[in-house]
């Protein structure tokens, strides 16, 4: 949004330069000024067709090496730092997912829990780091770009259409689908994943439990059929019942072959079901490993669990 900002500024400014030195009297144009303000705006375009085609690059990058075999981390980030506005919030963060793990990130209120996540997708200032899915750079990617390249993303806070039924917010989940054999198959897969939601598919969003809204917000997030999902907060609000049934879901995501990361402020929950974990305090690294060794860390457990 800023970079498009920049570009239209720079286009009006060589609109309003031009047409003033065109319009005024010669001996009151100063050539000096209309030479500037012409300059400002020609170096605003470049750096917009600059940053543009770096995106589209990085893009063909993933065209390109799509039948390649990498055997790195699928997500791997590197001293991210980010923030919104002047304020930071992550400073030098790093996580690691492999192909086929569950890795959770815990930590208090304020950690930087969910700024992680929201850098990953580009929705946030970004400061300074690395950022790689399957080995190729993703920062600079716009968010519809980046769930593009097979990462899906479900938001903290159960976010759906209200007055929309189970199928149109689905559909919604696969907006940058063009194939209507494709959109459907996705459709297919999804009601696979949750039987519940195809026996709803005329329900309105509003209308469902808070468990089931959680259901339809994983499952909208599936619809572009990504290789690893990220879930922010997945049994907040829930009662102890629907909780339950969202790790299951989560188990049952992970025993289908998908990697999922997941923030959660049910740290114990979380690192139960979880290969690793990571522990974030006040925007940085505090602890990682096993989640196993995580839950036996008396550490851990004294200032996250709960003793």
């Amino acid at each position: 949004m800023l970079i498009r900002a920049l570009w239209i500024i720079g286009g009006v400014l060589i609109a309003v330069v031009t047409v003033l030195a065109f319009t005024r009297p010669y001996e009151e144009v100063n050539p000096f000024p209309v030479a500037v303000g012409v300059l400002i705006g020609y170096l605003l375009l470049v750096f917009f067709w600059f940053q543009s085609r770096t995106a589209e690059e990085k893009l063909q990058v993933f065209a390109v090496a799509s039948g390649e075999t990498y055997s790195g981390p699928l997500l791997e980030v590197k001293k991210i730092n980010a923030g919104y506005g002047r304020s930071q919030i992550l400073y030098d963060v790093s996580l690691e997912v492999r192909e086929n793990e569950v890795v959770c990130v815990i930590g208090p209120n304020g950690a930087g829990k969910s700024t992680a996540f929201k850098i990953i997708m580009g929705f946030i200032n970004y400061l300074g780091g690395e950022i790689t899915f399957s080995g190729k750079d993703i920062v600079g990617l716009r968010p519809d770009q980046i769930l593009g390249v097979g990462l899906g993303y479900v938001p903290q806070g159960r976010i759906v259409f209200n007055q929309m039924t189970v199928r149109e917010n689905l559909e919604m989940g696969a907006f940058i689908e063009r194939d209507a054999q494709k959109l459907n198959d996705s459709m297919d897969y999804v009601f696979t994943l949750f039987p519940r939601l195809a026996e709803r598919q005329k329900q309105l969003g509003g209308t469902m439990s808070g468990g089931e809204q959680q259901m339809l917000a994983m499952g909208r997030a599936l619809m572009t059929r990504p290789r690893m999902i990220m879930i922010d907060e997945p049994s907040l609000g829930l009662s102890p019942r629907f909780v339950d049934e969202v790790f299951e879901l989560i188990v049952g995501l992970a025993k289908s072959g998908l990697t999922v990361m997941v923030v959660e402020q049910n740290a114990t929950r979380a690192l139960e079901i979880s290969d690793r974990g990571y522990v974030l305090e006040l925007g940085r690294n505090r602890y990682e490993g096993a989640g196993s060794e995580l839950l036996a860390n008396p550490d851990v457990r004294k200032m996250y669990l709960g003793g």
